[in-house]
C-alpha cells in the first residue's frame, strides 16, 4: 500500500462493493479532500482507489499531494 499522507484507520485489504458504481453509473473524478480522507480512513489503498475512480495511482498520489499543500481552512 503506497503512503499517501492521509491517515486510515485500517491496515487490512477489503472488498468495498458498497462503493461500486451501480450499472451505467458514473463515478465522479476528481473528488474532494473530505471524500478522498473518507476513503483512505475505509483502509482503502492508493491501488483500490485508483481502481475504483479508473485512474492511475499516480492520479491519487497527485491530488492527495495537491490537497497536503493546501493551507488549514482553505475551503476544499
Amino acid at each position: 500500500m503506497q503512503d499517501t499522507g492521509l491517515h486510515g484507520a485500517h491496515g487490512h485489504s477489503q472488498t468495498y462493493t458498497a462503493l461500486k458504481p451501480q450499472s451505467g453509473g458514473e463515478v465522479r473524478w476528481p473528488v474532494d479532500a473530505k471524500s478522498l480522507q473518507a476513503l483512505v480512513d475505509l483502509g482503502m489503498s492508493d491501488q483500490r482507489i485508483a481502481d475504483y475512480f479508473r485512474v492511475s495511482v499516480a492520479n491519487i498520489t497527485e491530488l492527495t499531494n495537491t490537497y497536503r499543500a493546501q493551507p488549514e481552512g482553505a475551503v476544499r
